[in-house]
């Protein structure tokens, strides 16, 4: 039998909510944005299962996910609650059987080799996906997300693939970064994402912006965000931090 949480482990969750939605609601009526544009993910790596009902429990359904295990977690022992869950982590091969199961966006896809493959399992499930084309806007050397510079010839190209529906771009942004760098990546992402706009693309309904974390949160929504992701703001501290799951 599943575990439930200490009621003051519950209310802290709750208030933590609470407080990041008035983040949210505060940041963007000093842009001159409505709120409702701004979705909020839940990030749940390695939080207990039990945590993230609460969570749920409280009007919160869209997951963000970056591992097998933990889609696997949540798809299974939360389906009841009908998350809306995305996947966030680097996409392996060997993987995309069960993203595809499971996952009801993925925002990680950031080559073209990895398209196609996902395109060609779709194809044989007869079945589309949302996807997200994530970019590497602080130039880092780094794995995770194309360069900014290929962006739109990326989409170009996935634009193409039947069965991949894109809906816009994604960034880690860096972690540790000062407000003006990470004002920087997000203002890179959305110039990136009002030329697909411009294009025109035939295909492409891009309506996500999905970029910043909890100490971000607001120069996010200032530059554009439509999707924040939040996790330990909510949940609490994990034993390991975010730069053990996303290596620069």
């Amino acid at each position: 039998m599943k575990q439930r949480t200490s009621e003051n482990t519950q209310n802290i969750i709750r208030k933590n909510i609470a407080d990041i939605r008035l983040r949210i609601k505060n940041a963007c009526n000093q842009n001159g944005r409505n709120p409702e544009e701004v979705r909020l993910m839940l990030v749940t790596k390695t939080v207990p299962t039990e945590k993230i009902v609460v969570a749920m429990e409280d009007g919160e359904h869209l997951l963000g996910v970056n591992t097998i295990d933990g889609l696997i977690q949540v798809k299974e022992e939360i389906k009841a609650h009908h998350p809306e869950i995305h996947f966030i982590g680097n996409l392996r091969e060997s993987d995309l059987d069960t993203v595809l199961a499971y996952a009801d966006c993925i925002q990680s896809v950031d080559n073209m080799e990895s398209a196609r493959e996902i395109n060609r399992r779709l194809e044989k499930l007869d079945k589309k996906i949302d996807v997200l084309i994530q970019v590497n806007t602080s130039r880092r050397d780094s794995p995770y997300g194309i360069i900014p510079a290929h962006v739109i010839g990326l989409v170009l190209q996935v634009s193409k693939l039947e069965h991949l529906c894109i809906r816009g771009l994604m960034t880690l942004g860096v972690f540790g970064a000062s407000q003006e760098k990470a004002q920087s990546c997000f203002r890179l992402l959305k110039n990136l994402y009002e030329e697909i706009v411009f294009l025109d693309i035939p295909g492409i309904h891009v309506n996500t912006l999905s970029m910043g974390m909890s100490s971000h949160l607001e120069t996010a929504i200032a530059e554009g965000a439509t999707m924040v992701r939040v996790g330990t703001a909510i949940f609490g501290d994990r034993d390991t931090p975010d730069s053990y799951y996303w290596k620069e």
